[in-house]
């Protein structure tokens, strides 16, 4: 559901408390390798809405739980470079958006 909401709106807020929802049944199922693979959608579709530091928060959510609960240490791994080519020269966290509240 979340990702058909980030086809439908860029309203940064609504994607972000879909990908919210969907982490949640996954931790209430138990499963947190789809704990991770939400957080890890969550950070590509913010990230190529343009608000970079929000991304980043979800992919260290993905890394933490990849992990911590899961024990896939290479999976994160990955993801450090997977992140570069995601958000390119941009790694310090500067949004590409400036009506980013969460980056003030």
């Amino acid at each position: 559901e979340a990702i058909e909401l980030s086809l439908r709106s860029k309203d940064v807020e609504e994607i972000c408390n879909a990908y919210h929802l969907s982490s949640q049944m996954q931790i209430n199922q138990g499963l947190p390798y789809l704990e991770g693979l939400v957080y890890e959608e969550a950070f590509r579709t913010i990230a190529k809405l343009g608000y970079v530091y929000r991304a980043k928060e979800y992919l260290l959510l993905a890394k933490t739980v990849y992990e911590d609960k899961w024990g896939a240490k290479a999976k994160s791994n990955w993801l450090e470079e997977y992140e570069a080519s995601i958000l390119g020269g941009n790694l310090n966290g500067e949004d590409l958006k400036s009506n980013d509240s969460t980056n003030k």
